[in-house]
């Protein structure tokens, strides 16, 4: 010890850390290769997270070893020294990757081992074998790989060593970079048209996830769920009849990002296959970019992240992935409270609350501030399970309503809601009363949280040049008709009858728009506000003409889809068609029976003029676009959607 002095100990603990640190992100890089974006964390956080590691592992075994050294009467040589601190760094990680999978595997055998007995034991195995086997074993392998004459380290060997170890380092970083990476088209600089002296150079759109519109104030709803909201639209254009153009975020969140109809956009869910949007198709994101606008996504539902290529055209795109919190370093720093995740909702896995939706959106405007902006920020709070905040829980109380705690209400309820509508008495009265409290529940959190973003437009004093929409991708049932959620395959307007908010800085005059309009009109809309040329293959058209009443506007008739059915919905009536082998067929008087109670298919009169529209719809869109090749989702993904009821 007397002949290497502390500076030669502490390089020694320095290079074997790098060494551990740089080896362990093979586990990142063998777990997440065809997925990296998963990881969720950027290539500087984790290379910091496994250097980091690997330097607290060398520090925690290099401490005992340099005791050890230093209480032995030896003349040490330097390859040595270096053997026993590399040996009891590869101890200190093998005991930290050993002790959970044991523990695991005790647990799985109903023989649960604590840590408090499976560390000590670990930790004086690891002892004994740094002992045993580094001067018989690690010290030679060294003195091949970095040593030379005498026992000492080969400056020039080392290097290498450190370099051929430290190529895992831009391997990553390509990996990570790439994986940020979503598709996106070409982009026609010759369309730039922002930054310019138009009113609207911005875009803030909102999307609420199975949100109704008759569950909203400025739509008749007698509860006080949506101040904020209603606020809104005292300052908008509100359209009163927006039609979604399917039940399912999938199906129309692919019409609004494309304009075209789900038969046609090919978003769908084949079991655990994904069938995408196909590359040749240029979504809104990707069109507003073309209009010089920085795009940015903040998606936190399954359905609307790259699997499905609804993604293509963001310049910045946060999905909210948590792959990291299973890398083996994030999940100690996670045990002992130096790293914290984000706010999810219970039950589900990684999908974030409207409060942090609200945090990273107003750091996106922040950051976006001084140039023209597409921000679009998803909020999944009212999609089930309804479980909001403590303080929203208790809000609204039907009489009669279960009053279980909202986590146990649904920790209980899942395998029942499953059973509906095979067995309509699987739950009764009290607990659609308390699924119904929980949802406005969940209503008025979401529009406290976008009322934050609303506020950070004023402040930043881009408001009154920003476009604001407000939309839902569906409703939800409430066993109106015998389903629940939106599980159902009927396109009943609980289901496809949504909000619609535009607060357009040119028109500030509050207005109620009651045509029916529809989702696919929304890009052919900003395509003209962007002073954008058309999209040929958009299936919607604009509304600007709405906005003032200024332009001629011919009635429209809002198509919809499921899996199963296909509807046709006018102010007075609404026909669907079972598409399957069944051949069912439903027709509804909105007028007279607005509930959809009756059937009058087969009576002689507007059911047959709907009829024949929609076998002319059918025709136009017998033939979709082929999608690219279908991909299975990885198993996160499905996790996430049985999270949230689905699979």
């Amino acid at each position: 010890m007397k002949a290497h002095g502390l500076r030669a100990h502490l390089l020694a603990i320095l290079f074997s850390g790098l060494a551990v640190g740089s080896l362990g992100l093979l586990e990142p890089l063998l777990r997440f290769w065809g997925s990296f974006h998963l990881i969720g964390l950027a290539w500087p956080s984790l290379l910091l997270l496994y250097l980091g590691a690997g330097i607290a592992v060398a520090i925690a075994g290099g401490v005992p070893v340099a005791i050890g050294l230093a209480v032995r009467a030896a003349r040490w040589r330097t390859v040595s020294i270096a053997a026993y601190y590399v040996a009891a760094t590869l101890a200190v990680a093998a005991v930290l990757i050993a002790a959970p999978l044991l523990r695991r595997e005790s647990i799985g055998l109903r023989m649960p081992i604590s840590y408090g007995v499976l560390f000590p034991v670990l930790i004086v195995l690891a002892a004994a074998l740094v002992v045993k086997v580094t001067p018989h074993v690690l010290t030679p392998l060294l003195g091949v790989l970095i040593g030379r004459r005498g026992g000492l380290v080969s400056p020039s060997r080392l290097a290498v060593l450190l370099i051929v170890v430290g190529l895992l380092i831009p391997l990553t970083i390509v990996k990570e970079v790439s994986a940020r990476h979503t598709p996106g088209g070409r982009v026609r600089s010759e369309l730039r048209t922002r930054p310019g002296d138009q009113a609207v150079q911005n875009l803030l759109f909102l999307t609420i996830d199975a949100l109704r519109a008759d569950h909203l104030g400025l739509y008749g709803y007698h509860r006080p769920t949506s101040p904020n909201i209603d606020a809104l639209g005292a300052q908008s254009l509100v359209f009163d009849h927006c039609i979604s153009q399917g039940n399912s975020t999938e199906l129309s969140m692919g019409a609004v990002f494309t304009s075209l109809y789900p038969s046609m956009h090919s978003v769908k869910r084949y079991g655990h296959i994904a069938s995408a949007l196909p590359h040749e198709v240029e979504t809104l994101a990707e069109h507003l970019r073309d209009a010089g606008l920085s795009t940015s996504g903040l998606m936190n539902n399954p359905f609307i992240k790259r699997e499905w290529g609804l993604s293509q055209g963001f310049m910045h795109l946060d999905e909210f992935h948590v792959g990291c919190e299973e890398l083996l370093p994030m999940t100690y720093l996670l045990k002992v409270g130096l790293r914290r995740t984000f706010e999810r909702i219970p039950q589900t896995r990684s999908i974030p609350r409207a409060s942090v939706m609200a945090e990273e959106g107003i750091a996106q405007l922040r950051e976006l501030a001084d140039r023209p902006f597409y921000l679009h920020v998803h909020f999944m709070d009212v999609h089930h399970p309804y479980i909001p905040p403590k303080s929203y829980q208790e809000m609204f109380t039907s009489p009669g309503a279960a009053r279980t705690e909202a986590v146990e209400f649904w920790r209980r309820g899942w395998r029942l809601f499953n059973e509906i509508p095979a067995d309509p008495q699987a739950i009764g009265t009290a607990e659609v009363r308390r699924i119904i409290d929980l949802y406005d529940g969940c209503i008025r959190y979401a529009d406290e949280q976008i009322a934050r973003l609303l506020a950070e437009l004023e402040a930043l004093g881009i408001a009154d040049r920003t476009l604001v929409i407000l939309t839902a991708d569906h409703g939800d049932e409430f066993l109106e008709h015998g389903d629940i959620f939106h599980k159902s395959p009927f396109l009943y307007d609980e289901l496809i009858h949504v909000p619609l908010i535009v607060r357009h800085p040119a028109f500030p005059e509050p207005l109620r728009i009651p045509q029916i309009v529809r989702h696919i009109d929304l890009m052919p809309t900003l395509l003209e506000v962007f002073d954008l040329p058309p999209s040929p293959a958009a299936q919607g058209r604009s509304l600007l003409p709405l906005f003032d009443a200024s332009g001629p506007w011919l009635p429209v008739a809002a198509y919809s889809e499921s899996y199963q059915f296909m509807g046709v919905r006018t102010r007075g009536h609404k026909l669907m068609i079972d598409r399957t082998a069944d051949g069912a067929a439903y027709c509804f008087d909105l007028r007279e029976d607005p509930g959809e109670r009756v059937n009058i298919y087969g009576q002689a009169g507007p059911c047959d003029s709907l009829e024949v529209e929609l076998n002319k719809f059918l025709l136009k869109i017998s033939v979709p676009p082929a999608g690219r090749p279908g991909r299975e989702l990885d198993e996160r993904t499905q996790e996430q959607l049985r999270s949230i009821g689905y699979m």
